[in-house]
C-alpha cells in the first residue's frame, strides 16, 4: 500500500494493540493497589496500615470498614476507566 515499516507499526500494529495494553495496565494498577494494601497491613504504611492501627488495634470497626470501602471504590474506579478506554479503543 506504499507505507513504510514505521508507518505500519504506528498506524496498524499500535492501533490494534491499544485495547490489550489498556487492559494490561488496568490489571497492573489494580494489583499494585492490592499489594500496597497488603503491605500496609504488615507495617509498610498506607491504607492497610491505617486500617490495622486505628480500626483493628483500637477496636473501631467503622474505620476498618471505611478503609475497605475506599479501597473497593478505588479499584472499581480504575477498572471502570480501564474498561471504558479499552472498549472505546476496540474497533
Amino acid at each position: 500500500m506504499g507505507s513504510s515499516p514505521w508507518e505500519i507499526i504506528w498506524r496498524v500494529y499500535l492501533r490494534e494493540a491499544v485495547p490489550g495494553i489498556t487492559r494490561g495496565v488496568t490489571i497492573t494498577i489494580v494489583s499494585l493497589i492490592n499489594f500496597t494494601a497488603v503491605a500496609g497491613t504488615l507495617g509498610a504504611g498506607g491504607l492497610g496500615n491505617f486500617a490495622i492501627m486505628y480500626g483493628h488495634s483500637k477496636n473501631l470497626p467503622q474505620i476498618t470498614w471505611t478503609v475497605i470501602l475506599i479501597i473497593v471504590v478505588l479499584v472499581s474506579a480504575v477498572q471502570f476507566v480501564g474498561g471504558y478506554i479499552a472498549k472505546k479503543a476496540t474497533h
